[in-house]
Formats: structure tokens, sequence, C-alpha cells
């Protein structure tokens, strides 16, 4: 049987009602933060993080004196954000903020021409209030708007000629539970997950990043395929979230930058 074909016979019951293919409801509230130069809150079903992105001139060494800039990003849980209290990250951080940290400084970076934005630095905090599921990829779908929105305050007091963020990014989970592939799995469903798939998508419906992980047993190619060919379609809830909460690609200043064809 095709991965992607979803049989008939077997009844997944999802938590929330949901259909497999239906992601959760995405809502982005720009300009959540006063200070901030750019901010975001998210939510993504009952996960909830704040993004927050701020500029500097504090370039890392390998940065300066290349006329371009950089993006960073740094990813953190509130000690309550889950069903038990979990420690807070202070001098010691956790190695799974670090690397999803990572992810998505990786992610912002490949849809920004840096070069574009001068020698400046902005740092990407995306802190999870409530987490159930997912909590990633809400991080870079908030994050981008944020970012959005921190390159419209420097490329408007630096007078930048360009525009560098080249098309939106958003991020998507996959599962399959019960041999049925669900998209954007909560924490329950998460936990039940025998393949887990996290992917960075742009609004080109290209991939900037993925990370398959089987809980059990190795699986087919064409299950791979089938979970990456349903992140892509499903990603499209993200984007809609990013394009209602105003125009954080900078649409005005670089015509196609979602990734439509120009």
């Amino acid at each position: 049987m095709n991965p992607s074909e979803q049989p008939a016979e077997i009844r997944l019951t999802r938590p929330d009602g949901r259909q497999p293919r239906e992601h959760r409801s995405v809502e982005i509230h720009r300009g959540f933060l006063r200070h901030a130069e750019g901010s975001a809150m998210i939510t993504q079903g009952a996960t909830r993080v704040i993004c927050a992105a701020s500029i500097s001139a504090a370039l890392p060494d390998f940065r300066r004196g290349t006329g371009g800039g950089w993006v960073t990003a740094e990813y953190a849980m509130l000690p309550r954000s889950t069903g038990v209290r979990s420690p807070r990250v202070t001098l010691v951080p956790n190695k799974r903020a670090v690397e999803i940290s990572r992810f998505l400084g990786r992610c912002l970076r490949a849809v920004v021409d840096l070069s574009a934005m001068g020698p400046w630095l902005i740092q990407v905090d995306c802190d999870v209030v409530d987490a159930d599921g997912g909590t990633r990829c809400a991080a870079l779908t908030g994050g981008f708007v944020a970012l959005a929105d921190a390159m419209q305050f420097l490329v408007a007091r630096e007078k930048r000629p360009a525009w560098p963020l080249r098309e939106l990014v958003a991020g998507i989970s996959i599962a399959r539970i019960e041999e049925r592939l669900v998209v954007d799995p909560c924490y329950e469903e998460d936990h039940r997950a025998a393949i887990d798939l996290t992917m960075a998508v742009t609004g080109s419906g290209r991939i900037v990043e993925l990370h398959a992980a089987s809980e059990a047993s190795p699986y087919e190619r064409a299950t791979l395929d089938a979970m990456v060919t349903l992140g892509i379609e499903g990603a499209h809830a993200a984007f809609a979230a990013q394009r209602a909460c105003g125009d954080p690609c900078g649409r005005d200043r670089a015509g196609h930058c979602d990734g439509e064809p120009g």
C-alpha cells in the first residue's frame, strides 16, 4: 500500500477531533512586545510562543568586515510551559534547547539576503509559554514574523536600498500513528507516534531542513516521501497565518517575496 493513502479500514480519532490532514488553528499577534524591534505571539492550538527580534551591532567575528549581517536564534521553554515544571535555562542550557536554537537560526538565515541587511546582527528569541507539541515549528513560524518586523525597522532606519527577506519560511510536523499520517500532531499524538518528521518549508514549497526519526522499526523510503509531501501541503496553514497578520515578507518591496512566480 502506498503510505500516502489513508486506508479506510483504519480509523484514527484525534484528541481534538481534527481530520488527519487538518492543521491546528494558527494565529499570530504581530507587535506583541513594546520594546523589541520585532515581535510576535503565535498560538498554534494550545501551544503558545513569544518571539522577539533584537537588532544590535555586535556581529560575530567571522562576519565583521564583510559588509553583511547575521541572524541567529535562541529557544527556551518557560518552567511551567509543560505539565511538570522544567528547570529554567540559566548558565547551563539544555541540549534540546541548543539543538532547536541552531535549527531556528539556520532556517531563518536560509531566507535572508545577509548582504542586503548591512552590518547588523538580529537575534530572534523564542520563548514557549504553553507547550502542546510542535513548539519548534511554532517558534519558526512566529519567529519569521518577528524577524520581518525587525527587518522593516532596520531598512527604514538605515535606509537600506534592498529588502533582505527572500521568501516566507515556516515549520511543520507530520507523525505516523497507528499506520495513519497526521499533520501537526499535538503532544498526546506526538508521544504516541511511531515516526515523527519535522521540517522547515519556504513559501515556494522548497525544503530548508527536515528531521525524521522512527521510534520503532525502520520505515520505507515511500513513507518518508509521503510525509514530506504532506508536510509541504500542511505548511499552507502557517503561511496563511503569517500573511494574515500583515505584510511579513515586505511584499511592497520584494514583489513576490513569498515564493509566488514573478
